[in-house]
């Protein structure tokens, strides 16, 4: 975790949710990937995923269909959602991704368990257990636990939302998270504070993503695009972040960023350090493997706080 350390494109437009969700999230896509660089924001993996959803999101006409691309590990790579079936597969050339990941139903239960028990030997009056995924959601990946639909991403984003608000902004109003995906941890920020400001950045076809499943979930909150910062939803191409300023914001309690940073390069990190530190955000939780160390970001803004131990 970081903690501040001094106290001291295109306007594409609003949207009210509950229009033609599909339709407008594919022309909020369309422009804003006319201006966008794969190769200069993304690896050739990320290239490649990013390719396949750009030719796929046109044949889409449902949200089911979207939000079970978006929650496809194989195809999407963004959610690492498991169907109780048990078994993922990609292969993606020439850029080397080739993986397959099987866990039958037993081992997904008995891992949802012990994130479950761990979750609340350190926070217990989070009543986490009682916590339910979304009805958006892939229903192969859901296990009906004491009545309640969860699933193995669920305790996930339950464990970045758990650690940063009690340890670093209990109560936000503002938040930016870095690679937001499809908007799974922004579903779990906003059903517990309604009020709060959400601005979620991420390319192109993952904000087409995010879009379709945040206007299914919360169909009355109001959802901008790109330059235009008047939604309570706030989606930022990841190429426009330059549209934001500090007087959008009321004053940014959290920013966050989990397994994404980690594949960037540190000019693309410290690129989002920077504009970090120009608004004036007073937080960060940081969740990624040690593939890129950040002390090297911090620079005299930020201070480690706290080392978060995590659920296996």
């Amino acid at each position: 975790l970081w903690l501040r350390r001094h106290s001291g494109g295109d306007e594409i437009g609003s949207v009210k949710l509950g229009t033609d969700i599909v339709g407008a999230a594919y022309a909020h896509c369309l422009k804003a990937s006319a201006t966008f660089s794969p190769d200069t924001h993304l690896d050739e993996a990320w290239q490649a995923r990013y390719n396949l959803a750009l030719e796929a999101i046109p044949t889409m006409a449902s949200v089911e269909e979207v939000v079970a691309y978006a929650q496809d590990l194989a195809r999407s790579g963004i959610n690492h959602r498991m169907p109780l079936g048990g078994s993922v597969t990609a292969t993606f050339t020439p850029n080397g991704i080739d993986f397959n990941v099987s866990h039958g139903p037993e081992g997904i239960i008995a891992g949802i368990e012990q994130k479950v028990s761990w979750l609340l030997s350190q926070w217990p009056e989070s009543q986490v257990d009682t916590w339910e995924d979304s009805p958006v959601c892939d229903p192969r990946s859901i296990w009906v636990r004491k009545g309640r639909r969860v699933s193995n991403i669920l305790y996930w984003h339950a464990y970045a939302y758990l650690a940063s608000t009690n340890r670093l902004a209990r109560n936000p109003t503002d938040i930016i998270e870095i690679g937001g995906g499809m908007g799974e941890l922004a579903r779990i920020f906003l059903t517990r504070h309604p009020s709060t400001h959400y601005v979620l950045v991420d390319t192109p076809t993952s904000l087409f993503f995010a879009e379709v499943y945040l206007k299914a979930n919360f169909p009355e909150v109001t959802l901008s695009y790109a330059s235009d910062p008047s939604g309570q939803i706030w989606l930022l191409p990841c190429h426009l972040i330059s549209h934001v300023r500090a007087s959008h914001l009321y004053g940014c309690d959290l920013s966050l960023n989990q397994g994404s940073m980690q594949e960037m390069t540190p000019a693309a990190i410290q690129i989002y350090m920077d504009w970090l530190k120009r608004l004036g955000t007073r937080s960060l939780w940081w969740l990624n493997y040690s593939i890129t160390p950040m002390e090297e970001h911090l620079g005299d803004y930020w201070e480690k706080t706290y080392d978060a131990p995590a659920p296996d």
